[in-house]
């Protein structure tokens, strides 16, 4: 299906050919001539697919799909799409891209979200899990959108059967955050000596606000003592969230446990045994869920309270908007009543 827009005052679409782009002006400034034009146009190429594309698999349309978009995102986006579109795909026993309707999408998603999780454990016993939450099957719905919405770009189907299908509405919760107390008994328990190699990750992780896997991807070639910064770049192997490259000042007292590790060449952290360590840290300080992410929620929490502007907290912790900082303005309402009444005229 083309998309329908305007050039000055004349109506334009453009559409795909065997997967090539190409515009063509409707000649019109009149929008139900537009719409119409459009209609006719969209008609004449749908009747122009080829028996090829119209008996195209569902899983040959999705490898082609992987193909063409995988090496734009990172591994852990391709492998979670491939996931969620297979599993859709096994679930529903499409064998036709072209059998797949809304219908189908939309008892899958109640499916997931109705439906007890059953896992088979190595020791073959048959563990129960709840079923998926609404915000998972958001993330589903968005892996099908997308990979539907290529296949109707590349003339694999006339028009995407996800179209219409709406995602939960979720209200919106304020990032959580850990207390002064819980931080100062994760880094005391984290300094003894049967969990001493994971402490400058958790240190590094406060004070910079950085992701879990940035965090395991940083290599010494990243951190430039001599300007006090860390480099999070896109590298071999790994890619940012954002697909951007940023820089994150090195606070003094981060400069003086980096300093105490640094080593030529190499990942600055290890990460051998890290769940277990860190389960064991974050039970003593009595949270049970977050783990490395709540120490990103943490620094920037504590960023905005100590007076950092929050276009800076965006910039240091890559986020791809002011508007997603915000969600940590909810912080400490007493710390609010206290910088207001710095407030004079």
């Amino acid at each position: 299906m083309s998309h329908r827009y305007r050039r000055g005052n004349i109506y334009w679409i453009k559409g795909y050919k065997n997967g090539v782009p190409f515009y063509k002006s409707l000649e019109t400034s009149d929008l139900s001539e537009a719409k119409y034009l459009q209609a006719k146009l969209d008609q004449e190429l749908a009747e122009r697919i080829s028996p090829i594309s119209s008996n195209q698999t569902a899983t040959d349309a999705l490898k082609r799909y992987e193909e063409d978009r995988n090496p734009y995102r990172t591994p852990g986006v391709n492998a979670d799409y491939h996931t969620r579109i297979s599993g859709f795909i096994n679930w529903s026993m499409t064998n036709k891209l072209k059998d797949i309707t809304e219908y189908k999408i939309s008892a899958y998603i109640n499916h997931l979200i109705e439906t007890p999780r059953k896992v088979i454990l190595a020791s073959g016993k048959v563990k129960v899990h709840p079923p998926v939450g609404e915000c998972s099957c958001n993330n589903t719905i968005t892996a099908l959108k997308a990979w539907l919405k290529w296949c109707e770009d590349q003339n694999l189907i006339f028009k995407s059967p996800a179209a219409g299908i709406k995602k939960f509405d979720i209200e919106e919760t304020d990032a959580r955050f850990a207390s002064k107390e819980a931080l100062d008994m994760i880094l005391s328990t984290a300094q003894e000596p049967i969990n001493a190699v994971i402490y400058p990750m958790i240190y590094t992780a406060l004070f910079t606000g950085m992701r879990k896997k940035e965090l395991f991807y940083l290599t010494w070639e990243d951190v430039d003592i001599k300007e006090g910064v860390i480099r999070v770049r896109n590298k071999e192997g790994f890619r940012t969230k954002s697909k951007k490259n940023r820089l994150i000042p090195i606070h003094p007292l981060l400069m003086k446990v980096l300093l105490g590790i640094r080593q030529d060449t190499g990942r600055v952290f290890k990460t051998t045994n890290q769940r277990r360590i860190m389960k064991r840290i974050l039970k003593k300080a009595g949270i049970t869920k977050d783990a490395w992410h709540i120490f990103r929620h943490s620094a920037s929490s504590y960023m905005l309270m100590s007076g950092i502007d929050p276009m800076t907290v965006m910039k240091i912790l890559g986020h791809s908007n002011l508007e997603i900082t915000q969600r940590y303005t909810h912080i400490l309402p007493a710390h609010f009543h206290k910088s207001i009444k710095k407030l004079k005229f």
